[in-house]
């Protein structure tokens, strides 16, 4: 698993990164590896980079010699994140700077535990992380598996448990205020619960952004630096007891509906598309909520994000799936529609249940947990 890990950190920066592969590709950087890797005579080694083309076209391939030794020039056009990957799966992560001499010393059979890095205190570093996080999960995944067994086992499980996890969390404080200007701090991201030590994991995600600029990396963290500012700003937007947005949009006469007008009643906003199939298989749920509390004054206002030339389509699927209430809209854009924009919807079926007063009081209520808000708040 961890061993892995870059890999998939960089699955999303392949668009990112092709156009900055373009804009220094004029500049490239010297990068020399050396070393032996025992065991892995006559093997291949690949150097990859997402950016570059990942482990489907590896970037540079070393080949070692019979005794597993390798000693190799070539050149990167940015600093990144690579992993150097042996024909048997086994793989070291690496970080280049350019201008880089490294020495690598390993075991082909394990390169996470058996590796020496020489000449990349960046590299160390991230392999050091790896391999006390990798042992810290092995851990709690092997206590996981005694409490699936036998629960009656949780207090001893806690007793060998919270000591180690201490121990590991304080190695991870220590590791990350102790490298703030490293990129090595990436490996720890893995290791930080992103809800609930949110102030921790912006914090490393600044500091890699800041001090390894101009990577492929660096515009991947950026990018999700920007999105949970957007996710934060969207939760306080549709917390319980907010306003909920106002939304003006046309009906299938291409009259404007507003949500406005349906004040006074409790109201689910519904925003789902004809060519969605979890939101028509979730439909039945929202006709039998609508039939069973329409007559005390419950409402749903659906708003279609179905795309340009589908009014048929979205015609057809209220039709099909007798969506008998009044309030359909759509603009045919797709997710580009302004409603999608206020409530930030990325993901449908979503849905906002909102008081007779207007205020937001639930999101994201589907089958039992839509039935269960409408009967709180209708005593049946």
């Amino acid at each position: 698993m961890i061993k892995s890990i870059l890999s998939l950190l960089f699955i999303s920066i392949l668009q990112i990164g092709m156009a900055q592969t373009m804009a220094n590709s004029n500049n490239p950087l010297k990068v020399h590896l050396d070393g032996q890797i025992v065991g892995g005579a006559n093997q291949n080694f690949y150097i990859t980079n997402q950016v570059l083309g990942g482990t489907q076209k590896p970037f540079h391939v070393i080949k070692l010699d019979e005794e597993g030794k390798f000693n190799a020039d070539f050149t990167i056009p940015f600093r990144d994140y690579f992993i150097g990957v042996l024909q048997n799966g086994q793989n070291i992560n690496l970080i280049f700077h350019g201008n880089d001499s490294i020495s690598i010393y390993g075991d082909a059979s394990n390169l996470l535990f058996n590796c020496n890095v020489i000449g990349s205190l960046d590299s160390k570093l991230m392999m050091d992380f790896f391999k006390e996080y990798a042992s810290f999960k092995a851990l709690e995944d092997s206590l996981k598996g005694v409490l699936t067994k036998d629960n009656s086992l949780q207090a001893e499980v806690n007793e060998v448990f919270a000591p180690r996890a201490e121990a590991f969390y304080g190695y991870r404080n220590i590791f990350i205020s102790g490298n703030t200007k490293s990129p090595a701090l990436l490996a720890t991201l893995s290791a930080i619960n992103k809800d609930k030590e949110a102030e921790m994991y912006t914090s490393v995600l600044n500091n890699i952004i800041t001090n390894f600029s101009g990577s492929g990396i660096a515009s991947l963290l950026d990018k999700q630096r920007k999105q949970m500012a957007a996710d934060k700003a969207r939760n306080e937007l549709l917390a319980t007891g907010s306003p909920a947005p106002d939304i003006a949009i046309p009906n299938p006469d291409g009259e404007i509906i507003k949500l406005s007008d349906l004040k006074g009643k409790v109201v689910l906003i519904d925003f789902w598309a004809s060519w969605c199939g979890p939101c028509r298989r979730e439909n039945p749920n929202v006709v039998k909520a609508y039939n069973k509390y329409n007559k005390s004054g419950f409402e749903v206002f659906s708003v279609s994000f179905d795309k340009p030339g589908q009014k048929d389509r979205w015609l057809g699927a209220i039709k099909q799936d007798g969506l008998i209430w009044p309030n359909h809209g759509s603009e045919l854009k797709g997710f580009s529609n302004q409603a999608a924009l206020d409530y930030g919807v990325r993901g449908i079926p979503f849905t906002c249940l909102v008081d007779a007063e207007g205020n937001i009081v639930a999101t994201n209520l589907r089958g039992a947990a839509l039935e269960a808000a409408l009967q709180k708040i209708y005593g049946y």
